[in-house]
């Protein structure tokens, strides 16, 4: 399932059991289950200093900040650890934040076979149902692409056959209810970043993208699903901001291009110093220079803002235009590009991997027997 707004996990032998059950292309094992393995070795400047030059970049100092710290002492607002199981024992999956205090669950049938949604409130532990999925028996693509907005929660499965398959887009209250839904549609081939690469839900509409055939929208309560003109090829970066190329497993940097399809501005990497992307945002960048370990952080008008120092940085979207999360052998790093603060994460397990999605509010990592979630929206 491409392009989750929470995490794709990856664990192998899994995936590859999963292969076989929906019986699908090498499209969705590489557009679905490959994890951006970000590792990043970081320490920003503390205050870095630019000056404009006559191309319109600028230079950036090579002052570095302090080590990263621990989250618990960073962000200690931001951390908190989730139950794996339900307390019926049934495993479970942490998708995003609902609120400032609630954290998305799926329970889990089988692995990534979710069929149904719970709370789990990050004060008191309390677990709360908010709805059953149904899961037909044409089924090919379980629920994914989970997403909140405007009181609702979002998700996409698909049915079908390989020849002929439609992707259903659901919604449900988040206080609960019977999931409703909104709109069916045709599913077309996998591009790169997978089916369904992202949703968004606006105040009257919901919006998707799929595959290579652009972004969908639909009246909120259902209807006839109408093609946004002018987005072939691209895919929900955070509304109303869209871009190419989606979110990959591969070597090229997501959203190196956006789009604002309401007001139709655009704004590519082409201003960027020289340099691979290796993240972008709606607002920034992070390139890395050839033959370099030093990546700058730069505005999507060529300003740098400064210098990383990083080692294998895979390429990844940044979360909320300013989150980098990274997992090495023995820690988890969040960085944040706009302030220049990292946070690390000890004691994760390295056997467990999750990628981090555009649409996310979560950064998410397996420790134990919990799960360590932390609310991007609440870092400031």
């Amino acid at each position: 399932m491409a392009d989750t707004p929470d995490y794709a996990q990856v664990q192998p032998s899994r995936r590859s059991k999963r292969s076989r059950r929906v019986a699908l292309s090498a499209a969705i094992a590489s557009g679905v289950a490959v994890a951006a393995i970000v590792t990043v070795t970081t320490n920003v400047l503390s205050k870095p200093e630019t000056s404009s030059s006559g191309s319109g970049t600028a230079s950036v100092s090579s002052a570095r900040a302090s080590a990263p710290e621990p989250i618990e002492k960073l962000w200690p607002a931001a951390v908190h650890e989730v139950p794996a199981k339900l307390p019926d024992g049934r495993q479970v999956r942490p998708r995003l934040m609902v609120d400032t205090t609630k954290v998305l669950l799926t329970a889990e049938a089988s692995f990534e076979k979710a069929n149904g949604l719970y709370t789990y409130d990050v004060n008191n532990g309390e677990v709360t149902k908010l709805a059953d999925i149904s899961l037909p028996a044409d089924t090919i693509l379980f629920p994914d692409g989970f997403t909140t907005g405007q009181g609702r929660v979002a998700w996409w499965t698909a049915r079908g056959t390989d020849d002929k398959r439609t992707a259903d887009i659901w919604t449900v209250p988040t206080t609960g209810g019977r999931p409703q839904l909104v709109a069916s549609a045709p599913l077309p081939p996998a591009s790169s970043a997978g089916f369904v690469t992202g949703i968004a839900i606006t105040p009257d509409r919901l919006a998707w993208s799929a595959g290579n055939e652009g972004v969908f929208t639909v009246d909120i309560n259902g209807g006839q699903p109408q093609r946004v003109e002018g987005t072939q090829g691209q895919h929900i970066l955070s509304w109303p901001w869209v871009g190419s190329p989606g979110t990959v497993g591969g070597n090229e940097a997501p959203f190196q291009s956006v789009m604002n399809v309401e007001t139709g501005e655009k704004r590519a990497q082409t201003a960027l110093q020289s340099g691979s992307p290796v993240a972008c945002g709606i607002t920034l960048c992070v390139t890395h220079p050839d033959r370099s370990m030093v990546a700058q952080v730069q505005g999507r008008d060529g300003r740098a803002r400064y210098e990383m120092d990083v080692t294998g940085v895979a390429p990844q979207p940044l979360q909320l235009d300013r989150f980098l999360s990274a997992q090495l052998p023995d820690r988890a790093l969040v960085h944040d590009v706009q302030t220049g603060a990292s946070a690390e994460i000890r004691g994760i397990d390295p056997r467990t991997r999750y990628r981090a999605r555009a649409g996310s509010n979560i950064a998410l990592f397996a420790r134990g027997d919990k799960f360590v979630v932390v609310d991007l929206t609440a870092i400031h």
